[in-house]
C-alpha cells in the first residue's frame, strides 16, 4: 500500500513539504529540486498512480478538460485589461 500523504509531504523530496507551492512543477523554479538541491524523484508525486489500478477519474479528467477547455475559450469573449 502506498501511503500518499507521507509521500507527497516527504520533507527528503520536497521543499517546505507542508505548504501549498504550485511552482514545484515549474521547472525553472528552485522549489522544482530537493531541499539538496538535486532533481526530485519523479515517483515522489503521483496523484493518479499508474499500472493496472490506475484511477478511473485520470481518464474522465483527461476528455473533460479537452472538451470543457475549449468550450469555455469559444464562448466567452476575453478582454485583457
Amino acid at each position: 500500500m502506498i501511503e500518499h500523504l507521507a509521500l507527497h509531504h516527504n520533507p527528503k523530496e520536497w521543499i517546505d513539504a507542508g505548504s501549498f507551492i504550485p511552482e514545484r512543477f515549474d521547472p525553472g523554479s528552485k522549489y522544482c529540486l530537493t531541499p539538496g538541491g538535486k532533481k526530485r524523484n519523479q515517483m515522489s508525486f503521483m496523484p493518479f498512480l499508474g499500472g493496472q489500478r490506475i484511477c478511473l477519474g485520470k481518464t474522465f479528467a483527461e476528455s473533460m478538460s479537452k472538451i470543457v477547455g475549449p468550450n469555455i475559450l469559444n464562448n466567452f469573449d476575453y478582454k485583457f485589461v
